[in-house]
């Protein structure tokens, strides 16, 4: 396992995990989740996608960023294939170390996504907020570095 910083020919990749990650959702959620819609190319060339790769292949992936009072992470997608083998763990320490600078480390989820807010309380997360944004109802986490 590597995980490095994504380039331009991880993004074909890149959305083919968020596919196969979230379309499970979709029905839950009644539209595609918001990392369906991503702009990964934009965001890997603002230096914010990290990838982890197993045999040259991408198999998960994060994007995150630091913002003025946290570091933000807007997406954690492991393939379905390889989740449970430890890989969303391992973006989750990357992204501490990334942003360890800051006093915490915040994310946000849908509310529909039991599983996901489960993981991250698992991980330490504490649910701060509920809001409404681009028509999805998400819940805000955070956990201090």
């Amino acid at each position: 396992m590597i995980i490095r910083r994504a380039v331009q020919s991880d993004v074909v990749a890149i959305k083919a995990c968020a596919r196969a990650a979230y379309s499970k959702y979709i029905e839950r959620i009644g539209r595609e989740p918001a990392p369906m819609l991503a702009d990964f190319a934009s965001q890997v060339e603002l230096q914010q996608v990290d990838v982890i790769m197993v045999n040259d292949s991408v198999v998960a992936f994060a994007v995150s960023y630091p913002m003025e009072d946290c570091y933000f992470v807007e997406n954690i997608a492991v393939d379905p294939a390889y989740q449970g083998g430890g890989y969303g763990a391992a973006l989750l320490n990357h992204i501490h170390a990334l942003g360890a600078k800051y006093p915490v480390v915040r994310l946000y989820t849908n509310e529909k996504m039991q599983e996901n807010l489960a993981w991250y309380k698992n991980h330490g997360y504490r649910e701060t907020k509920r809001l409404i944004e681009d028509g999805f109802a998400r819940v805000y986490l955070e956990k201090k570095c």
